[in-house]
C-alpha cells in the first residue's frame, strides 16, 4: 500500500501547443514527436537549431519565387529559435531531464522577453509552472512560476488569451488540489464545468475531467474518483491517445493499490505497459514494467516479479539509464534475498552499489547496504554486517529515517555474534528513535497549539470588546452631561442613549457567549478541560471539608474516571475537511451525551480524547471496570454505525484515588494517573487491534508517602513496586511500563 499518492498528471495539465501556420515542417514534426518519441523531437529540434540565424528580412517573393522556400528551408528566424527552444524542452522533460528543461525554459523566456514575443514568454513560464507542478512533492504550498505567470497575464496583452488562460485555470485547480484547498478547488471546478466542452481539443476535454477525478482522489472518495478516471480513459481510447491512455491506467492502478485490490491495479498497470510499448518510448516502458514487478511482488509472486525485472533492465542497458539500472538490480537483489537465494541476490547487490557509487547516490548506496546488511545476516556472517553498517551509520549524509534500520540490524548482528550488551545498546537506540510515544506527542503538541492559538484569539477579541465597551461608557457619560446642560438636546440624547444601552447589551451578550465558548470543546460544544479543571477543584473543595468533619467519607463525593481516546479522530481535520470532520464530531458526541446518564458529566480535553465522571450514585450497581466495559461497547457502536475505526483505549480510575487518604492524589494528578492507564491501555490495543482499557486503583493507604516528587516518576515507581493495582480488560502482560516514560 502506498502511504501517499501524488495523482496529478501530465494528463489533467496537457502542455500548451504551437500554432503550425507558419511552423517549418522541421518544427512541425518535432513537435508531433513530443510525446510519442521525445528523442527523434529532441534530435529533430537540435537539427533545426544548427542552421544559420537568418539576421536580413527574406526577400520579397515578387523579386525571387523561389526565395521564401529557400530561406525556409536553410534559415531560422528569432520567433523560430524561440518556438524550436520551447519545443525542445518539452522533448527534455518527457526525458526526465528536467534541469536541462528548466535551464532551457529560462534562457527561451529571457530570449522571448528581449525580442517582444509575449505569448511566447507566457508559454515559456506556463511550461516552467506546469513542470514546478509536476516534479514537487504534494502540498509544499507554493509554485513561484505560476504566480509569475499570473502577473505577466494580468500586465501583457497576448494572442488568444482564452486559450492561455484556460491552461492557467488548469494549474490553479492543480495546485489547489494538491495544496488541500478543497473549498477553492472545488470552486475552480465549478467554473471549468461551464466551459463548453465542444468548442474544447479533446486532451483539453480530458484534462478537465481527470482533475476532477484527482480532486475525489485527494479528498478519498475512491468510487468517484475511478468513475471519472475510468470516464477519461475511455474518451482517450476513444480517440486513441496512446499515451493519456497509459497515464491514465497507471494513476488507476495506483487508486486501486491503495484500496487494497492488487488484482485490479496489476490489470491496469498491464494496460499501461501495453500502450508504452506501442508508442516505443523505452524509457517509460521501463518503468512500467518495474512498478508492475512491484505490484506481483505484493501479491506473493516473485517469479513473475524477477522477469519483469530482467526485461527493464534490458530495456534501460538498451537505452543507457545507468540511475535506472542501478534501480533495478537492487530491486532484483532484494527480490533474489526474499526467495532465499543470497548467493545470486549479492552479486547484484554489488552492482547496484557500483552504479549508485558511480553517479554519486548516496541514498541509493544505503539502500543497497541495507540488503547488504541484511544478506549477510542470513549467511550467518555478522562481522561483515557490523563492518558495513558502522561505516554507514558514521556517514554525515545519511537520512535520520534510515538510521533506526541500521541500528536494528545492527543490534541483530551483535547478537547473532553473541555480544548481547551491544546488540542491546543499539536496540536501545533503535527503539528511542521508533517509539510511537514521540510522535503521539508531537501530534497532541500540535493540537494542543491550535487549541492555545484559538483561546488566545478569543481572548483577544474579549478584550477588543472590553475596550469598546470602556469607549461606549464614556460616550455615554457624554450623552447624560449634554441632557442635563440642554433641554433643547433632550429627546435627542434620550434616543443616543438608548441606542447605546442596546449597543451595551449587545457586548454583554457577546461576552458572555464568548466566555462560554473559553469553557468548550470548539466542535462538540461539550467541556473542555477548563471546565473539568474547575469540576476537580470543586470536588476537591468537597473532599477537604468531608475528610476534616468525618474519616468516612460520603457515597456522593466517589467517582468513577474513565478517560478515553478515540483513534479515528486524529488528525480528522486534515484527513476529512474541516466541515466533514466537524459534522462527523459532533453526530458522536451528541450520541455519547445522549448514552450518558444524569449526573454522568462527560468532557473532550483534545482532539480525540475525552474524559467521564460517574457518580457511584450513578453506576447501578456497576464497579468501576463493569461501567468501563460497557461504555466501550457503546462507544464501539457508536463508532461502528458511521463507519469509523471502532478501536477506543481507555484508563480507568476512581477518585478518590486513596479511599484512605482522600488527599494524596488530587486535581491534576487523577487526570495524570488515567494518562497512564490509557497508555498501558493503548499498547494492549496496538498489539490486539481490540479495543480495551487498563485500571490503576490503591491497594491501602501506605502508598499516600510514595507520591511525594514529581508525580509521573513517583507514579510509575509505585507501580512497579506493586503499590497500585493494574487490572486490565485483556491481557494486562502485554503492558511494557518500561516504555511509557
Amino acid at each position: 500500500m502506498l502511504a501517499t499518492l501524488a495523482f496529478i498528471s501530465s494528463v489533467a495539465l496537457p502542455p500548451m501547443t504551437l500554432d503550425t501556420t507558419l511552423m517549418p515542417e522541421l518544427l512541425i514534426q518535432a513537435q508531433q514527436k513530443t510525446t510519442t518519441a521525445p528523442d527523434l523531437c529532441r534530435q529533430l529540434s537540435s537539427q533545426f537549431l544548427q542552421r544559420e540565424l537568418a539576421e536580413r528580412i527574406f526577400p520579397v517573393l515578387s523579386q525571387n519565387p523561389g526565395a521564401y522556400r529557400e530561406a525556409n528551408q536553410r534559415y531560422r528566424t528569432r520567433q523560430q529559435t524561440i518556438e524550436a527552444q520551447l519545443i525542445q524542452a518539452n522533448c527534455l522533460w518527457y526525458l526526465n531531464q528536467d534541469g536541462s528543461a528548466d535551464q532551457l525554459l529560462l534562457k527561451t523566456r529571457t530570449m522571448a522577453a528581449e525580442q517582444h514575443y509575449p505569448h511566447l514568454e507566457a508559454m515559456a513560464l506556463y511550461a516552467l509552472a506546469r513542470q514546478q507542478q509536476l516534479t514537487d512533492t504534494p502540498q509544499t504550498g507554493s509554485n513561484n512560476y505560476l504566480v509569475l505567470l499570473d502577473q505577466f497575464i494580468r500586465k501583457n496583452t497576448i494572442s488568444n488569451p482564452q486559450f492561455i488562460g484556460l491552461h492557467l485555470q488548469l494549474l490553479h485547480t492543480a495546485a489547489d488540489i494538491d495544496n488541500g484547498n478543497s473549498e477553492q478547488a472545488w470552486k475552480r471546478l465549478s467554473q471549468l464545468a461551464t466551459v463548453d466542452n465542444a468548442s474544447l481539443p479533446v486532451e483539453l476535454q480530458i484534462a478537465i475531467q481527470t482533475l476532477k477525478a484527482d480532486y475525489y482522489a485527494h479528498r478519498h472518495q475512491d468510487e468517484l474518483a475511478l468513475s471519472l478516471y475510468s470516464d477519461a480513459f475511455t474518451q482517450a481510447k476513444s480517440e486513441s491517445m496512446s499515451l493519456n491512455m497509459a497515464q491514465l491506467a497507471e494513476t488507476i492502478s495506483r487508486l486501486f493499490e491503495r484500496r487494497g485490490d492488487l488484482s485490479q491495479a496489476m490489470h491496469y498497470e498491464e494496460q499501461a505497459c501495453d500502450e508504452y510499448q506501442s508508442l516505443g518510448n523505452g524509457e517509460w516502458l521501463g518503468r512500467c514494467l518495474t512498478q508492475l514487478a512491484e505490484l506481483n511482488l505484493q501479491a506473493g509472486d516473485a517469479n513473475l516479479a524477477l522477469s519483469l525485472l530482467f526485461n527493464a533492465l534490458d530495456i534501460f542497458r538498451n537505452i543507457n539509464r545507468p540511475e535506472a539500472l542501478a534501480e533495478l538490480n537492487l530491486q532484483i537483489g532484494k527480490t533474489y534475498l526474499q526467495i532465499g537465494n543470497p548467493g545470486v541476490a549479492r552479486a547484484y547487490l554489488v552492482a547496484a552499489r557500483n552504479g549508485f557509487n558511480i553517479n554519486k547516490n548516496k541514498q541509493g548506496e544505503l539502500a543497497v547496504i541495507i540488503a547488504l546488511g541484511e544478506l549477510y545476516l542470513q549467511q550467518k556472517a555478522p562481522g561483515l554486517t557490523i563492518a558495513l553498517l558502522e561505516n554507514a551509520l558514521h556517514d554525515n549524509s545519511i537520512q535520520a529515517e534510515s538510521q533506526p534500520t541500521l541500528y536494528l540490524l545492527l543490534s541483530r548482528a551483535y547478537e547473532q555474534k553473541g555480544q548481547i550488551p551491544t546488540a542491546y545498546d543499539f536496540l536501545k537506540h533503535y527503539q528511542q528513535l521508533t517509539h510511537d510515544e514521540r510522535d503521539r506527542r508531537q501530534k497532541q503538541e500540535r493540537v494542543a497549539f491550535k487549541e492555545n492559538l484559538q483561546q488566545v484569539s478569543i481572548q483577544r477579541e474579549r478584550d477588543d470588546i472590553e475596550r469598546q465597551k470602556s469607549s461606549l461608557l464614556t460616550e455615554q457619560t457624554y450623552y447624560q452631561t449634554a441632557i442635563g446642560s440642554s433641554a433643547v438636546l433632550l429627546l435627542l440624547a434620550a434616543l443616543l442613549l438608548w441606542r447605546l444601552q442596546r449597543r451595551q447589551s449587545a457586548v454583554r451578550n457577546h461576552i458572555q457567549q464568548l466566555e462560554a465558548r473559553l469553557v468548550q470543546a470548539p466542535f462538540s460544544q461539550l467541556p473542555n478541560q477548563h471546565q473539568l479543571a474547575l469540576q476537580l477543584d470543586e470536588l476537591g473543595q468537597s473532599l477537604e471539608l468531608a475528610f476534616a468533619g468525618d474519616d468516612v467519607l460520603p457515597e456522593d463525593l466517589h467517582h468513577t474516571v474513565l478517560h478515553f481516546s478515540v483513534p479515528a479522530f486524529r488528525r480528522l481535520c486534515e484527513r476529512l475537511g474541516y466541515a466533514h470532520s466537524q459534522q462527523l464530531q459532533q453526530q458522536v458526541c451528541g450520541q455519547m451525551q445522549a448514552q450518558a446518564s444524569n449526573g454522568e458529566q462527560l468532557f473532550q480535553l483534545g482532539e480525540s480524547r475525552f474524559l467521564l465522571l460517574i457518580p457511584s450514585a450513578q453506576d447501578e450497581g456497576l464497579s468501576a471496570t463493569g461501567q468501563a466495559t460497557m461504555w466501550l461497547d457503546r462507544l464501539e457502536s457508536i463508532l461502528a454505525d458511521l463507519a469509523l475505526t471502532d478501536n477506543v483505549v481507555m484508563g480507568v480510575i476512581s477518585f478518590p484515588f486513596i479511599p484512605r487518604c482522600p488527599l494524596a492524589v488530587m486535581g491534576e494528578n487523577i487526570i495524570e494517573l488515567s494518562l497512564l492507564a490509557m497508555s498501558a491501555s493503548e499498547q494492549i490495543v496496538e498489539k490486539t487491534g481490540r479495543s480495551s482499557w487498563v485500571e490503576l486503583s490503591a491497594i491501602d493507604c501506605q502508598q499516600a508517602a510514595f507520591f511525594n516528587g514529581p508525580f509521573r516518576v513517583q507514579a510509575r515507581h509505585a507501580i512497579d513496586k506493586g503499590l497500585v493495582k493494574v487490572n486490565a480488560l485483556h491481557n494486562k502482560n502485554l503492558i511494557e511500563w518500561s516504555g511509557i516514560d
